[in-house]
């Protein structure tokens, strides 16, 4: 029998189609994967209920395992532990959802991809793997349109990425989605405010020494 840990990688460490596709295979070949295609319902008969309960678990132990530390405290709770076809649509929810938010964050990811010195191995393996997560979530990599146009939402995303920490206004705009422009604006805006020096040091008189008698220019 084949040993799973031989054929199956974490999640923290390959791309999710690459991970999705091992992981369907491997429960495919151990006949599991029907517990993740769809949601079973558990037999009548005392002996076969017995074994569904064991392979619901198997499955959902698999799922949790492969995940990877990161985020299998995201996707497996206490309330579906045991029910891999609720995790499985969590995780394809979470990075197949073809929403703007999503999309900004792997083309960011895309436009971040940089040589780890002259490791070329290791650059065309992170560029395979931006682009299997670009067409995940729905983007098309075309030729260039004959009219450039910006997505709106990926370029907040992007912005929202430079504005440092020590402003304390990230948490606020990851409230805020929609992220728009706009939004960004006007938060930045009022930090400028802020940050402007008053209105009274700015006109404080200048006052200038006296010069004493007898003194000479």
């Amino acid at each position: 029998m084949s040993n799973h840990k031989s054929v199956l990688q974490s999640l923290n460490n390959i791309p999710f189609p690459t991970w999705k596709g091992q992981m369907k295979g491997y429960l495919q070949v151990q006949g599991l994967k029907m517990y993740i295609d769809s949601t079973v319902i558990a037999p009548t008969d005392e002996t076969a209920a017995l074994a569904h309960t064991r392979d619901m678990g198997k499955t959902a132990g698999y799922l949790s395992l492969y995940l990877g530390q990161k985020y299998r405290t995201q996707f497996v709770k206490p309330d579906n532990k045991n029910n891999p076809r609720a995790i499985w649509l969590l995780i394809e929810e979470h990075f197949e959802a073809k929403t703007g938010d999503n999309q900004a964050k792997v083309v960011q990811e895309f436009f971040s991809i940089n040589f780890k010195r002259d490791d070329v191995d290791g650059f065309l393996t992170d560029l395979n793997d931006c682009i299997q997560n670009i067409e995940a979530v729905g983007v098309k990599i075309v030729k260039a349109p004959a009219e450039f146009t910006l997505h709106k939402t990926w370029m907040s995303e992007f912005l929202l990425s430079k504005v440092p920490a020590s402003l304390n206004i990230r948490e606020i705009l990851l409230t805020k989605r929609p992220l728009t422009i706009d939004i960004l604006k006007t938060l930045l805006e009022g930090k400028r405010r802020d940050q402007a020096p008053s209105s009274s040091s700015s006109t404080a008189p200048v006052i200038k020494p006296r010069v004493g008698l007898g003194s000479h220019n």
